[in-house]
């Protein structure tokens, strides 16, 4: 295969097959909302993250919770560990109810694989566990570069595992387990749904992907690189710096664990929904990998997010396109 085989994806009026469009007037333009937080960052002359030390860029990200609304109240809240292996892996389980089985969504942070944790997750997971109705579980997955490829991916597929067999014993229905993530964590949920997929192990019932990043940086042929490359939110530059934070040599890119576009076969793969942003570099490769899913058969449901940048799913006080989205993950996870 080819890496540029599929980007007659790239984004136009008239090619995106996307169910919803949202901020449709504000094409070509950013919302307003998204201007006002790129002020913000300029106005403090924020760095960007490969600017800073590691220790700086984690902190950084572990902040956003100044954009994020009040914390949502939950009936439950809980921190537990599994082992996978010899490493322990912490999750953060949110019941929205506590009085009846709900379908179990295990989710993994974004951050490039690198930056992010349950706690900058926080808030969003409560309002992703209160909006859709399910148990979730934030996965504590171990970060990059101390633990490139494969083990922020491996611990995701141990919580995975975990969820199935004892999502009973926190309330779950098992029958009805959902992978999500968004960026970094939303490869790792592709990643994971295309391993149960293809060995059959366990029955995931969808996979949701909020602005996925699925091939590395100048593998792809994708124009959103070119015309977002510097942001807002996250440059190329940065995804690159992911890129190689991630990844410990080239050919781990080969792999569809590290990237799941290079997949061959998607015939198998659960019922998709994705979302992508249409000032994102990733967004090309969003709407890239949805086609292959359709082509092979899959229900696929994509939502474009007009005039929204990258990361806009976690800063619900500042970006009201984030409100937007729980209504439309909402929606979805009624067909359930």
């Amino acid at each position: 295969m080819t890496f540029n085989s599929f980007s007659s994806a790239q984004f136009n009026a008239t090619s995106v097959s996307a169910s919803e469009y949202f901020s449709a007037s504000m094409k070509g333009q950013a919302h307003p909302d998204t201007d006002a937080v790129a002020a913000i960052f300029s106005a403090d002359n924020v760095p960007r993250y490969y600017q800073q030390s590691l220790a700086d860029a984690r902190a950084s990200v572990e902040a956003v919770v100044g954009l994020q609304a009040e914390a949502r109240e939950v009936a439950e809240v809980r921190d537990i560990s599994i082992l996978n292996g010899a490493t322990t892996v912490l999750m953060r389980i949110y019941h929205p109810r506590g009085d009846v089985k709900l379908p179990i969504i295990v989710y993994f942070h974004g951050g490039g694989w690198t930056l992010g944790s349950v706690n900058a997750a926080d808030r969003a997971c409560r309002r992703l566990s209160v909006s859709t109705q399910s148990v979730v579980v934030s996965v504590e997955y171990r970060l990059a570069p101390e633990h490139p490829f494969p083990l922020p991916y491996e611990d995701c597929f141990a919580a995975t595992q975990w969820a199935a067999e004892y999502g009973e014993t926190i309330g779950a229905d098992t029958g009805r387990l959902f992978v999500m993530g968004d960026s970094a964590g939303a490869n790792l949920a592709a990643a994971v749904a295309q391993t149960f997929a293809n060995n059959k192990q366990l029955n995931i019932a969808g996979q949701v992907l909020i602005y996925p990043c699925l091939l590395p940086s100048g593998r792809g042929d994708f124009a959103s690189y070119q015309q977002n490359a510097e942001g807002p939110i996250l440059t190329a530059a940065e995804m690159a710096w992911f890129w190689d934070m991630y990844l410990t040599k080239e050919e781990d890119g080969d792999d569809s664990r590290a990237s799941p576009y290079v997949a061959k076969d998607l015939s198998a793969m659960p019922p998709s929904k994705i979302v992508v942003a249409e000032f994102d570099i990733l967004r090309d490769e969003g709407i890239a990998y949805a086609d292959r899913l359709r082509e092979s058969g899959v229900p696929v449901d994509v939502t474009l997010f007009h005039g929204a940048p990258h990361g806009f799913y976690w800063l619900d006080a500042a970006l009201s396109q984030a409100t937007e989205l729980d209504g439309v993950l909402a929606e979805w996870f009624k067909r359930f």
